[in-house]
């Protein structure tokens, strides 16, 4: 009895080990991090699309370079931004009192 139990076990295992990769779909891929924060493939391809409709080119007629040139003012938009946000954080808040009003 309990060998049959066991080789049902295997067999069960080893067909369910059979299928890994039918249920898992990826969503979207990190490109890049800056400071922390990541950037995605989706993020860099909207780029890519943006700077091709602001220069009136076709996608096709993109370069690999033009690619990796957006995503270097990618990075950089997003490194100064992250400079930005920190500074926002350390800047004091002055306050008034009542008598400055």
């Amino acid at each position: 009895m309990f060998k049959k139990i066991s080789i049902f076990w295997c067999g069960f295992t080893l067909f369910a080990l059979s299928f890994p990769g039918y249920g898992a779909d990826i969503l979207d891929r990190i490109v890049a991090t800056v400071n922390g924060h990541i950037i995605l493939q989706s993020d860099w391809e909207d780029e890519i699309r943006y700077e091709a409709f602001i220069n009136g080119r076709t996608l096709t007629t993109l370069t690999p370079a033009t690619r990796k040139a957006s995503l270097d003012r990618l990075i950089i938009k997003n490194c100064c931004a992250s400079k930005f946000a920190a500074s926002i954080r350390r800047t004091p808040i002055l306050k008034k009192s009542g008598s400055e009003f």
